[in-house]
């Protein structure tokens, strides 16, 4: 009987635990906004129609923070900054070249798996 009303109490804990989990205000984000966060060194990109290859990842620690990854082609250098904000949306994304710097949206950059071949 002891070992049953124990395995009651770790029941319940459990029950509770999972319940809590269910029910806890968590940050979610699109596939898309994910893809951008997993970005490393070797990801491939379209940004406005551009192939970029990513050459390098640096946290940034100020407030507000994110990740910048310097990015470039046969052609085109630039900067893509990932800034995490608080409030809808909850990415800003700033994609910057020598033609200037320009907001853009999830939907204005394609992430190429590995597995899929370039265009």
């Amino acid at each position: 009987m002891n070992a049953f009303h124990s395995l009651q109490i770790l029941g319940q804990a459990l029950w509770e635990c999972c319940r809590g989990w269910w029910n806890a205000d968590r940050v979610r984000i699109s596939p898309q906004e994910g893809q951008l966060w997993r970005l490393q060194p070797g990801s491939r990109l379209m940004i406005e129609e551009k192939e970029v290859t990513v050459l390098s990842r640096r946290l940034i620690e100020t407030d507000p923070t994110g990740l910048e990854f310097t990015c470039g082609s046969a052609d085109t250098v630039g900067l893509l900054q990932v800034i995490s904000v608080t409030r809808f949306p909850y990415l800003r994304l700033f994609w910057q070249t020598t033609e200037g710097c320009r907001e853009l949206a999830v939907s204005d950059i394609h992430v190429w798996d590995l597995s899929e071949p370039p265009r």
